[in-house]
Order: C-alpha cells, then structure tokens, then sequence
C-alpha cells in the first residue's frame, strides 16, 4: 500500500515537472515531503519487519531509529498537510469558494440537457485544487 502511494505521489510531483499539473509552491512542497514521509514509512515497515538486514559493518540500534524515524514520518506528512490547509484556506478567503465550482451552460442534446463539467482544475486530496 505505501509502495502504491508513494508511486501515486511521484506521478503527480513528476506531473507537475513536465506542466501536466501546476501545482502551487505549496503543494510542490507538500507532495515532497508526502513523498519523503511515504518512503521514510517503508524503510521504517521493513526495519520493523525484520525485512531489512543491514551488514555487520554497520552497527545501529534498530530500536533508536525505529524512535527516530516514527515522529519525522508524521512530522513531515503533518507539515505537507498544512502547507495544502493553509493553501486552500488563503485562496477560500480570496475567492470565496472552489475554483472548480463555476456556474455551467446547458446545452440541449438529443438525449437531454448536459453541460460541461470540465475547466481544467481538478480537486484531488491531499492537494487540494489543482490546475
């Protein structure tokens, strides 16, 4: 599941390099500690997991850095999250609402009234809009 999510982050961070999406300063900055937070997590499960064998040449007390890396996990994912909240909060009092809810034409089709959904932004989570 963390391997998925981390890929999922990588496409968007990725995304935004090559102008599929424009993300804010914000969001950038949210999306690479999500994703610094997201792999720190994995390394964290395979530590806990036994998974992870590390040589004899490297003498750690796995203990100490399962403590370590926990707090810095949530830290930075909890510090991504406020950079997005306080994204969206500026941009609510700005513009006062969504920027994808817009009002939308009807055009009458042989199968009915339909509009346009579409004008290129896009709410996903943990972004918040994003063009």
């Amino acid at each position: 599941m963390l391997a998925i999510i981390s890929g999922i982050l990588i496409y968007i961070v990725h995304g935004h390099q090559i102008g599929y999406y424009k993300l804010t300063d914000a969001q950038l900055t949210a999306g690479v500690f999500y994703s610094t937070a997201s792999f720190l997590a994995i390394l964290l499960v395979a530590i806990m997991g036994d998974a992870l064998m590390l040589p004899e040449l490297i003498q750690l007390d796995l203990l100490l850095v399962i403590v370590m890396l926990s707090p810095i996990v949530v830290a930075l994912a909890g510090y991504g999250a406020y950079l997005v909240t306080r994204d969206e909060f500026d941009r609510l009092l700005r513009y006062g609402g969504q920027s994808a809810v817009i009002p939308m034409r009807l055009r009458l089709e042989t199968q009915g009234w339909t509009s346009v959904l579409s004008n290129g932004a896009v709410t996903i989570p943990m972004f918040g809009d994003v063009k």
